[in-house]
């Protein structure tokens, strides 16, 4: 939390809007809840969670308020679209939060050695599979958007029951193979040393 230039007092009301918000299990009416704090309740949350502007609590999706009612880590995807929503901010991030046990075990075990900036580096490209999950097409096949989650066509690709974590690692490597002339040596380098260390952990956690 102090990441996000937040005082002692501003640490300390965090926790204390969290303990009461659990008392009296704010989780369930989420929106009603912040519509009642303060104006510096309401800020300390901006604050916690990084945000960049102070929050509308009426324009506030239930998985957006919930997730301000918890630590910046503990972020629930509600609606398994794929993405987390704080406050009316959609974040990514990779494994997915949904994702099974031992796909998150292989992640961690596998990013282990990264710095922060490194780790987020490297889930940034696992973005492209949500892309092309949902490109949208003209009559003549030609990309013209994407749809965006609250399309009635948007869909989340890691929610499929036939979505392989193995083969969408072993997909990207496979890319890679096929740009390797085209990136400067070091970083295809790099890159599939990232690739295969995950594809070894998911391997050994047994991930499909």
């Amino acid at each position: 939390m102090t990441n996000f230039q937040m005082s002692e007092e501003d640490i300390s009301g965090f926790k204390n809007i969290l303990a009461e918000a659990i008392d009296v299990n704010a989780y369930s009416y989420p929106k009603s809840y912040l519509a009642n704090l303060s104006t510096g309740d309401r800020e300390i949350l901006r604050k916690s969670h990084g945000l960049a502007k102070a929050f509308d609590v009426a324009t506030l999706s239930h998985e957006g308020a919930y997730n301000l009612l918890l630590p910046p880590t503990a972020a629930k995807d509600l609606d398994n679209n794929g993405l987390t929503t704080v406050g009316s901010a959609q974040t990514f991030q990779y494994p997915p939060v949904n994702a099974p046990a031992n796909v998150h075990a292989a992640w961690a075990e596998a990013t282990k050695d990264m710095s922060n900036g490194e780790r987020l580096l490297f889930q940034g490209n696992f973005m492209v599979t949500n892309i092309e999950a949902n490109l949208r097409f003209d009559s003549a096949g030609n990309p013209t958007g994407i749809y965006e989650p609250n399309d009635p066509e948007y869909t989340n690709p890691w929610a499929d029951k036939s979505f392989s974590y193995r083969g969408e690692t072993e997909k990207f490597l496979a890319r890679l193979e096929d740009f390797k002339n085209q990136i400067p040596s070091d970083q295809y380098e790099h890159r599939k040393e990232q690739l295969s260390a995950l594809l070894n952990s998911l391997n050994k956690h047994h991930v499909a």
